[in-house]
């Protein structure tokens, strides 16, 4: 039997993908979405002293940051996007392609795997202003194309989770 769960799926595939930092899946159940949070403790062995958004200032040995992926039922939310690497629509009747959530983990895999270097370019150039990943649509569609091209995009569709109203 196959699996259509989001949620499920999207936790097989994280699990089995062995990302270079910790993780976590967060479901809404009243509000319809899963958010995937990327967290790092950065090496900070300087103690040079970074601000978070302009709120606090660390300087610490070790430097927290996070960065979120959320999937959502856009019937129900729309989340700002500013606040996520990627805010991923998912329609309550038709879902996912689950070859579009493979091709959104893979593409995860690849952009967080350079967090650390991105951390100790950061710490190393005075003139950068801040430390982000960005989400390339490009780079993601070149992705998802070559999964298409070798027969590894299955349409079968998955869902949110079943919610208990």
């Amino acid at each position: 039997m196959e699996i259509t769960n989001l949620l499920e799926v999207l936790h097989t595939l994280l699990e089995e993908s062995n990302f270079h930092c910790e993780w976590y899946l967060d479901w809404s159940e009243r509000d319809d979405y899963i958010r995937i949070n990327f967290q790092w403790k950065l090496p900070n062995e300087r103690n040079i002293p970074v601000t978070d958004g302009g709120e606090r200032t660390v300087s610490d040995s070790s430097i927290p940051f996070e960065t979120s992926v959320i999937f959502y039922n856009r019937e129900i939310m729309e989340p700002s996007e500013e606040r996520y690497l990627k805010t991923i629509p998912v329609d309550s009747y038709t879902g996912i392609p689950f070859g579009e959530v493979v091709a959104i983990i893979r593409y995860l895999k690849r952009i967080t795997s350079s967090m650390r270097l991105r951390w100790r370019n950061f710490l190393e150039d005075d003139q950068q202003v801040g430390l982000s990943l960005e989400w390339n649509e490009v780079e993601f569609q070149e992705m998802r194309s070559v999964l298409i091209e070798r027969h590894r995009y299955s349409e079968t569709s998955v869902f949110m989770p079943f919610r208990r109203f």
